[in-house]
């Protein structure tokens, strides 16, 4: 473990194993925003995380960085191992000894659920008395208890197997409500931060519970545009589809759509940006196998080009899974860039996306639908295409930076 002497100023901790894509972009926007208010800022990560586009991000943001936690090689999602996250804590509590953290920040729960929390109600070592914000990018516990998607996801299975899954899925949402209770008892000062804004409506759990003190909505910002280039003008559509395309992704709907109708290949070109993982490795031959439709890049890109490659687009894709219900930093992307997206119609995307009219959208898996959209969709100089760039722009400008860190450090400031 790295030496480390005090701070004079207050310090915060950034716990993000991570630190990579929208984690890492959260990540800078909290250690601005704590700078900016005369914290110190110190993020405890994975080893090895000075990747992808750290330089580019945190170059004139003050920071210390504790390169701590053991992680597979381009580790992007998923459940890190028990050890990882026992060491995770271990490097929290012996940090905060020396430094005394003002406040401390996960950037997300997903990848240590469940042991991160059960871990914390056995020992806690003094932490119960930190203030704590815990970023929860799945707030489906919170949303679909009584309402799950089982049936829908699993059309092609027998009802008695469908009765079952939704069991398992009922189970899930149910344990993380619980756990969740327990832990919020022993941290009077944790709050949980969600980016689905479903979870403060009036028909959610936490407003039927009267539970809403313990969870703060954050937005979830697009960047601040500092590429300004023309679009490419060509007289097919160009739509987007970004990212590292796990399976979660969806991208085979939009792999069977143009095996089965090519003939959208004649309105529409695709630009494939980003790259595979092992799970989907296997697309990669389908989609060379459609070079005159799909212009595949693959790699890892700075900012300046990822920001190019956005605005020289017309729409963005997002068919995630129906087992996906989160938020997506590309979707802040697409906004900030105004640019209307085709989405499925599922979670907190799909949802955002009818309730602020940005788009289209289908249910996953739904090839028909997605082919009717796909023949379809306005072009650049319509109206309706420019009402929805509009709306983009104006979903952008409700969710800025600078208002994710004004309620955060307002709910931080609010614990006492």
């Amino acid at each position: 473990m790295v030496t480390i002497k005090p701070h004079i100023r207050q310090n915060v901790l950034i716990v993000d194993p991570i630190f990579r894509g929208s984690r890492l972009f959260f990540s800078k926007i909290v250690a601005s925003g704590a700078i900016s208010r005369g914290y110190a800022s110190h993020i405890l990560t994975r080893t090895e995380a000075k990747t992808e586009n750290y330089y580019e991000l945190f170059s004139n943001i003050e920071h210390r960085l504790y390169e701590q936690i053991e992680l597979p090689t381009a580790f992007w999602y998923g459940k890190m191992d028990r050890s990882a996250v026992k060491k995770t804590i271990e490097c929290i509590k012996a940090y905060n000894r020396t430094l005394q953290f003002n406040f401390i920040y996960f950037a997300g729960l997903n990848e240590y659920y469940p042991q991160l929390l059960e871990m914390l109600m056995d020992e806690s070592d003094g932490l119960n008395h930190k203030k704590i914000i815990m970023v929860d990018y799945d707030a489906s516990y919170l949303i679909l208890p009584n309402n799950l998607p089982a049936d829908s996801i699993y059309r092609s299975i027998s009802p008695f197997f469908c009765s079952i899954l939704r069991s398992v899925f009922k189970k899930t949402y149910i344990d993380k409500s619980g756990l969740m209770k327990k832990l919020l008892s022993k941290y009077p000062y944790l709050k949980i931060a969600l980016l689905d804004e479903r979870a403060f409506r009036k028909e959610s759990v936490l407003i039927k519970k009267k539970e809403l003190d313990r969870y703060i909505w954050l937005p979830d910002p697009g960047p601040v545009v500092r590429i300004n280039v023309k679009p490419i003008l060509e007289e097919k559509i160009r739509v987007l589809l970004i990212g590292i395309q796990s399976k979660r992704k969806g991208l085979e709907d939009v792999i069977k759509l143009m095996e089965i109708n090519p003939q959208v290949g004649k309105s529409v070109h695709f630009i494939l940006s980003g790259s595979f993982p092992e799970e989907t490795g296997h697309l990669k031959s389908r989609i060379n196998a459609m070079s005159g439709i799909f212009d595949f890049r693959e790699g890892y890109f700075s900012e300046e080009i990822i920001q190019n490659t956005y605005q020289q687009c017309d729409y963005v894709m997002l068919p995630y899974e129906k087992s996906f219900q989160g938020s997506s930093g590309v979707m802040g992307y697409a906004a900030a860039f105004g640019k209307p997206m085709i989405t499925t119609a599922h979670g907190c995307i799909g949802f955002r996306v009818k309730e602020f009219d940005l788009g289209f959208s289908y249910e996953s898996g739904d090839i028909v639908k997605l082919n009717k959209i796909m023949n379809s969709l306005p072009i650049r100089n319509t109206e309706e295409y420019q009402k929805m760039s509009r709306n983009c722009y104006q979903y952008d400008s409700d969710r800025s930076i600078c208002e994710h860190q004004r309620l955060l450090f307002d709910a931080i400031g609010e614990m006492n």
